[in-house]
Order: C-alpha cells, then structure tokens, then sequence
C-alpha cells in the first residue's frame, strides 16, 4: 500500500487509528498517513470525512490527496500541517492575551463561515482541532461533521465546548458551531472550563460577546458567523484590546553574578501566567540565553522567538537586539546583565528599572552608591526603579530601609515555577495557583 511513500516516523494514535509522517517518494514532499483498521466501523466515519474534505478548498483547512485501502485497513493520505494545538499552547500559558485569542477566533470565524456557506457544519470545535503556527490557524479533525442532508445524524462532539443541543438528539445548525467557537475564547481567555470564568475577562465587550455565545438557547446566540466577526471586529479596533500599552522593564545587575538572568525570566514567567504577552530579551553579550534553550524540555521557535519551558525569549543575535520581533509583546522584561557605562544610558531610558543585588552589607552599600549615580544621570528615576533583593527572606527586607534602599522588593526561589513569588508594585503581584489568578 506504501509502494509510494517512505514512512519517516510515527506521529501519534487516536480514535481513528494511527498517523504517520512519510515522505512521497518521487514528489519529495511530506505528507500525513492516516490509518485506520477496518476491523472496527469508525473507518466508515474516516471515509466520510476524506469524501467531505475532498471538496474543499481553504488555507486552514487540511487537503485529502489520496484514499488507499486493502483488506485490512483504509489509509487516508492528507497534507502534513505544522505547529502546535491551541490545546498545547493554553498547557504552557494556562491562557492567553485578549488581543492574540481575538486573531485567533477571527481566523477560525473565517473557516467556519467557509463552511456553513457551503452546508457544513464541522460540530467538533476545540483546542485539541486547532493548529496556531503563531501567524496563522489550521481547523482539522472532521469526523464530526455534517452536510445539510446528514444534520440529525448523532454527534456528541466534546464535553464543554458541543452546545447543549447536542446532547438531546436535536437538528444540528450553525449556532452549534459558534457555542463551540465561545467555548474556546473563554479556555483561552481564563484556562478554565467554567461559566463562571466569564467574571475574569476584560474588556467587558469581549466577556459579553463570549456570553453571548455560550447562550443555552439557540435563539439567543450570534444567528450567523458573520454577525459573531462583526462584533470581533469592533471590539478589535478598542484600544483596550488592539492597542495594549507595551511596557519596557530593565533588569540589571548592581555587580557580576548577582542573578540578574535568573531574576529576569521569572519576572518574564510571572507576567505571562497573569495574562500579559510577556518576552524576556537578552540584552547583553554573556549568551546565557542559549544554554538555558538548549537545557529546556521544550522548545518552540517563532519569528525570532523562542519559547522555552513556557518563557518566550529573545536571546542575544550577535549584536542585533531584534527589536522588530518584540510588537508581539506587551510587557517586555530585558536583561542587561551588570550595569556599566556603555549600557547605563540605555538602562535608565525603560519604562521600569529592576536592580538587582544581595542582601549583604557591602553588597548594599554598592547598590546605594550605584543607584545615586544613576539618578544623577536620569530625572525622575527613583519613582520608577526598583531594588530586587535577590534571595532574600521578609525579614531582610524590613531591615534594609536603615541601607537607604529605593523601593526594596524581594524575589525568592522555589522548586516548583508556581512557586515563585515576585512582588512589584506597577506591573505584578503575587500568583494564587489555587484560584488560578494573582492576588489584587
């Protein structure tokens, strides 16, 4: 069956059977083998949903190249797609920006209405179903779907995100669809499966068009994909949304080897898990960055960016900070290691100045002597720096108003990530990894 293919690796077994990646031997180009057993009848359902595919034509919408099937087993040849589920992308960062799930929904919206324009109705909506490469979507998974003549056929899509009519053997429609599309905004705006989610989104305009999808009552949801893109649209062009304050924070180091990178990407962590589009960015020549990515577990490279353990980075680019890959990111946290006369100007410039030492008496003592030499350079400066006492226990930190310290908070280190605690008035606060939110 596979006379035209060199099968390269498996990729992964589901409901349906296995896939694989192979390459087509005389074409030279990749392409994704599902197989699937005939010994059960879910490779009917396989069938079906190439015969759907095979019509259509959509950039987020995988192509069907082939069907092959012998006595054992049916094999459905289909294009390979890249990247990673949205699914994978919300376990790294438990949720994700309003202004990055408002892209996202608005490419799936544009799918979807390919379809419904065409009598489809795909009826398994989810995160697991959608590939975000960081610029684009791809919509897969269509054993679900129906056309006009198939819509009382059961289909109990998912839990959480099928539309409670799907549980009582109703006619589908459209409005299953986009129950399932405000399913996805609200996991992705608050990680959580919950209703009750709603009460943590903002901008309100984006709760209420997630509320409105997720209406019980089919009457009452958006009557068309089209009219759910318009309200995208709107709330898209809010400045609240589509124009979110991008906020610079320097860290720095008061002397060489005082945990200024260790510092900065927990604050890059932090920032990220209370829903900020965080990048820590190395400013500086020590390429620290490149060994802590290359000791990650996992590793996700985008447009410059790498996402490492849940961090996303921008390491040092031989002499390039990169600043074009930042526009993605509102807070940008940058490590410009130790404090020097080349760097102290550029320091000194950023919206927030995190310095950072120990809690020993001389180390002190040159902080103090460092920070007045930088307010000499720079008006204004102790009303937005901060001295970041590394290691350091809430005892300590009572003590050091006798050292002259500006604005002393304290960074402490724990096994666990959810453990770190950075307190920083003006940008974050503390993580309640039990409520799934940070403290007020």
């Amino acid at each position: 069956m596979f006379s035209r293919y060199r099968i390269e690796e498996l990729l992964g077994t589901g409901a349906f059977g296995e896939v694989y990646l192979a390459e087509h031997l005389n074409l030279k180009v990749i392409r994704a083998l599902k197989c699937i057993s005939k010994c059960r009848d879910i490779h009917r359902t396989a069938v079906r949903e190439a015969d759907i595919l095979k019509n259509l034509r959509h950039p987020a919408i995988p192509i069907i190249y082939d069907i092959e099937e012998n006595d054992e087993c049916v094999c459905i040849i289909e294009e390979y797609v890249e990247g990673l589920s949205l699914s994978s992308l919300l376990s790294d960062k438990e949720k994700l920006p309003i202004r990055q799930i408002t892209e996202i929904t608005l490419e799936l919206c544009g799918v979807v209405e390919y379809l419904h324009g065409r009598g489809i109705l795909h009826r398994d909506i989810k995160p697991e179903n959608i590939i975000y490469d960081g610029k684009s979507i791809r919509l897969l998974d269509y054993g679900n779907a129906a056309g006009a003549d198939d819509r009382r056929a059961p289909a109990m899509g998912t839990k959480w995100y099928a539309a409670p009519e799907m549980y009582t053997g109703s006619t589908s429609d459209e409005g299953g669809d986009i129950y399932s599309i405000g399913a996805v905004m609200l996991t992705a705006a608050t990680g959580r499966k919950d209703i009750e989610g709603l009460k943590e989104i903002r901008p309100r305009e984006f709760a209420g068009i997630v509320r409105k999808c997720l209406s019980h009552s089919r009457k009452e949801r958006f009557r068309s994909v089209a009219e759910l893109k318009k309200a995208l649209f709107k709330i898209q062009k809010n400045k609240s949304v589509s124009d979110t304050v991008s906020l610079r924070i320097a860290f720095a180091g008061a002397y060489p080897h005082c945990g200024t990178t260790h510092c900065s990407l927990i604050a890059a962590r932090t920032l990220s898990k209370a829903g900020f589009a965080a990048v820590a960015r190395e400013c500086n020549e020590s390429r620290d960055f490149m060994e802590i990515i290359g000791a990650a577990g996992r590793v996700v490279f985008d447009r410059g960016v790498y996402t490492a353990d849940g961090i996303c980075m921008i390491p040092y680019y031989c002499g390039c900070a990169a600043t074009e890959y930042e526009d993605r990111f509102d807070r940008i946290v940058c490590d410009y290691g130790c404090v020097s006369e080349t760097n102290s100007e550029e320091i000194t410039s950023v919206d927030y100045i995190c310095l950072v030492t120990g809690a020993k008496p001389y180390e002190l003592k040159r902080t103090k002597a460092l920070t007045a030499r930088l307010s000499e350079s720079a008006e204004g400066i102790s009303e937005r720096l901060y001295t970041v006492i590394n290691f350091a226990g809430r005892v300590r930190i009572g003590e050091l108003a006798a050292y002259g310290i500006v604005n002393p908070v304290r960074i402490t280190y724990q096994p666990e990530p959810d453990k770190y605690q950075y307190h920083c008035k003006g940008f974050v606060s503390e993580y309640d990894k039990k409520k799934h939110r940070f403290k007020k």
